[in-house]
C-alpha cells in the first residue's frame, strides 16, 4: 500500500487502540467469563439471575445491597466489552491480512512493548528509515480499516 498522510490525531488514536488491544481483548473475554460465573451462581439463587437479565433502570440502587452493586458493575463491564469488541475485531481482521513481517512489526511495537523503536529495528531485517515508513503505512491501513480515513 502507498503511504498516505494521516492526520496526527488519527495516527495517535490508532496507536492508542493498538497499544490497548491486548488489554481490551482480555476485558472482553473476562466479561463473558464473569457473566457466566454469575449466571451459574444465580441459578442457585434464582433472584440473582433476574437482576442480571434486567436493564440497569430496574436494578435496585440500595447502597447496602451487595448483589445490586455487583450486577451494576457486571452490566457496566459488559457494556464496555460490547463497545470495545468491534475495535478488537477490526484489529484482528487487519492483522490477518498483513504479511508476517508487518504483523511482527505491529506485535513488537504495540503488543509486547519490550522494545523502543531502535530495538525493534534491530529485531527486524530493515533499516530505521524503512521501519518508520512501514509503520506509517501500517497505521494508515488500520486507520482505513477503522473507517477514520478514506
Amino acid at each position: 500500500m502507498e503511504r498516505v498522510s494521516i492526520p496526527r490525531p488519527i495516527f495517535q488514536f490508532v496507536e492508542y487502540k493498538l497499544r490497548n488491544y491486548k488489554a481490551n481483548k482480555a476485558l472482553i473475554q473476562g466479561a463473558s467469563e464473569r457473566r457466566e460465573n454469575i449466571l451459574m451462581r444465580g441459578r442457585r439463587k434464582r433472584h440473582a439471575r433476574a437482576y442480571i437479565v434486567s436493564s440497569i433502570e430496574n436494578v435496585p440502587t440500595s447502597g447496602s445491597n451487595q448483589t445490586s452493586r455487583r450486577v451494576v458493575a457486571l452490566i457496566l463491564e459488559e457494556e464496555r466489552a460490547v463497545l470495545l469488541a468491534p475495535w478488537v475485531d477490526v484489529i484482528e481482521q487487519t492483522l490477518d491480512r498483513m504479511s508476517p513481517m508487518d504483523r511482527m512489526l505491529i506485535k513488537l511495537k504495540y503488543f509486547e512493548a519490550r522494545y523502543n523503536d531502535k530495538g525493534i529495528v534491530m529485531q527486524l531485517p530493515m533499516s530505521e528509515r524503512s521501519y518508520y515508513r512501514r509503520k506509517a503505512v501500517l497505521i494508515g491501513e488500520f486507520a482505513r480499516a477503522f473507517g477514520l480515513v478514506g
